[in-house]
């Protein structure tokens, strides 16, 4: 398959349509490590192309490279609904643990094929505090005025060693995988809490809408709006070739082996009644309320040495 095929399989199948979890099925076929070869030769033989497409991409903060290969809004015509292509490429850091995204949600659904490497799709389900809830927020958020450094450092660590925990229990491999002991103890002597307030801080979550402005690159905040629940809903082990769905309603976050080169090509169909998505921190990260982010534009030069190696990798 080359770029002029692609932009045909998106003109005749994704036209006017959104994704949804029938999509894996159709896509099965679509894409391969071949078929990805071919086509960013194809760019890689079109200056102008990949210069193009260097604008429009750049190294996430979530710590991958984003890669549009097709915009139906720069590339395409007739298209009521944005509809990317993507390729997602996380470089190995080889003295680095396997990692794990932060929490955050989308203003898409999208159908994706992991190309190299292993992922796992960590979802949740969110919603508004009960009355217990909002009772251990209170505490919390005062406890966090009289904590140290060390305890609060202690504290953000162990939640998130909770929340891990729990997902063992839906089959996760993280807990497994990360040289970290949940001192639930010491973290009840901390906070004061019982078993049961502890357990459900956990699912704390502050949900912080972005400020960006669609295409920008340049610096943005995520801005507190409220505090929710988030509650594990699922955990989906994703293998070289295979092709799963995320719909925009589910949180969630990848993990991945970061000694490994993970990539995924995807489609995504934009959902205007989310239209920025957000992200998520607990209420011990920070008390600030707001949050930078950074985007690092990736130039036509960047992009050509990215595409050689990963077109190496790939033939591996």
């Amino acid at each position: 398959m080359h770029y002029n095929e692609i932009i045909d399989l998106m003109n005749n199948d994704f036209k006017n349509k959104k994704i949804d979890k029938t999509f894996p099925d159709k896509l099965n076929n679509f894409f391969n490590k071949k078929k990805v070869i071919d086509i960013l030769k194809d760019i890689l033989n079109n200056e102008s192309l990949i210069e193009k497409i260097a604008n429009r991409s750049y190294l996430h903060t979530l710590g991958f490279y984003k890669i549009v290969l097709i915009d139906s809004d720069k590339d395409l015509s007739g298209f009521n609904n944005k509809t990317q292509l993507r390729l997602h490429l996380w470089k190995p850091e080889n003295d680095s643990v396997p990692i794990v995204e932060s929490l955050h949600e989308h203003s898409f659904d999208f159908v994706s094929t992991l190309l190299t490497g292993e992922i796992e799709n960590q979802s949740f389900e969110k919603s508004d505090l009960t009355c217990f809830g909002l009772e251990i927020l209170e505490k919390t958020l005062s406890l966090m005025n009289v904590l140290g450094k060390e305890e609060k450092k202690f504290l953000e660590e162990q939640l998130d060693i909770l929340i891990t925990y729990n997902l063992k229990n839906m089959g996760s491999m993280q807990f497994d995988l990360i040289a970290k002991k949940l001192e639930i103890e010491k973290l009840k002597e901390i906070t004061g809490f019982s078993d049961e307030e502890v357990n459900f801080l956990s699912n704390i979550q502050g949900f912080y809408k972005s400020d960006r402005i669609q295409g920008e690159k340049k610096n943005y905040k995520h801005i507190l709006e409220k505090y929710i629940e988030l509650k594990p809903f699922s955990v989906l082990k994703i293998k070289e070739g295979q092709v799963y769905f995320h719909p925009y309603q589910l949180p969630h976050r990848l993990f991945y082996n970061n000694k490994e080169y993970n990539s995924t090509i995807l489609i995504t169909t934009h959902v205007p009644e989310n239209a920025e998505g957000g992200s998520f921190q607990r209420p011990s990260y920070s008390n600030d309320g707001v949050k930078n982010y950074g985007k690092k534009a990736i130039s036509k030069e960047d992009l050509v040495v990215l595409f050689n190696e990963y077109i190496s990798e790939l033939k591996k």
